[in-house]
């Protein structure tokens, strides 16, 4: 489909707050734009189910306005996928890089090395065979090397900060933070912050309360304790 004006998009975005899909509202909350957030689509839910057959959550609908309910345009998932697209198709927003240019080869490193060594690879191993054992099994090993897999390659990360900052791609702040802030986040809820070295939890610290008094990632905030609440989480 060809690029369409901004105001023609309207957007619907599938998912609780609590969950990954946090990552889009953030997002959503940062360009200030429209949407509507539909936290009745729980993961593996029949509504979630309908527009992606695995009922992973965050899902974006996009459609073309006036919006046709039964019949969008794009159905678009994973978190990284969406927060791109939408940085794309409001590039006066900087949140994304423009493509070809060295920052965006950058912001597509570090999203690449989170999703992949922090999230999937650390992270999610650990609320999958931890968190979550009772239905996935309890796997003590598999929760220990997730956990220095997540340290040895944070560190990396921190590197970043500390060559440039305050942000992952210097002054600008970008998608890239919004997923890094997340993933961190996550990991010190299960303290997994406590072991980092050189001074690195002094670096990530501050990183942290820069990028959570961003009126944005208040917002966002505001809506995940009103979901958590909800669901009794």
């Amino acid at each position: 489909m060809s690029a369409l004006h901004a105001s023609n998009r309207v957007f619907h975005l599938l998912g609780p707050c609590w969950s990954r899909t946090f990552r889009c509202v953030w997002m959503f909350e940062e360009l200030g734009i429209p949407y509507t957030l539909v936290q009745e689509a729980l993961p593996v839910s029949k509504l979630a189910r309908k527009y992606s057959p695995t009922g992973k959550v965050p899902i974006l609908l996009e459609f073309t306005s006036p919006a046709d309910d039964t019949q969008p345009d794009l159905t678009l998932s994973e978190s990284v996928a969406i927060n791109t697209y939408l940085g794309d198709c409001y590039p006066e927003s900087n949140l994304v890089p423009r493509p070809g240019t060295r920052d965006r080869a950058l912001y597509d490193q570090y999203v690449c090395c989170i999703l992949s060594e922090l999230d999937s690879q650390g992270l999610w191993i650990h609320r999958k065979h931890q968190a979550m054992g009772q239905y996935f099994g309890y796997i003590p090993d598999a929760v220990s090397h997730a956990q220095h897999q997540f340290q040895r390659f944070n560190q990396q990360m921190v590197s970043a900060l500390k060559n440039g900052g305050p942000f992952l791609l210097g002054t600008q702040f970008t998608a890239a933070d919004v997923l890094y802030v997340h993933c961190l986040d996550w990991s010190k809820s299960i303290g997994w912050l406590s072991d980092l070295d050189n001074g690195a939890e002094e670096t990530v610290e501050l990183y942290r309360n820069v990028c959570h008094a961003r009126k944005a990632f208040q917002q966002a905030s505001n809506i995940r304790k009103e979901s958590k609440a909800s669901h009794k989480l």
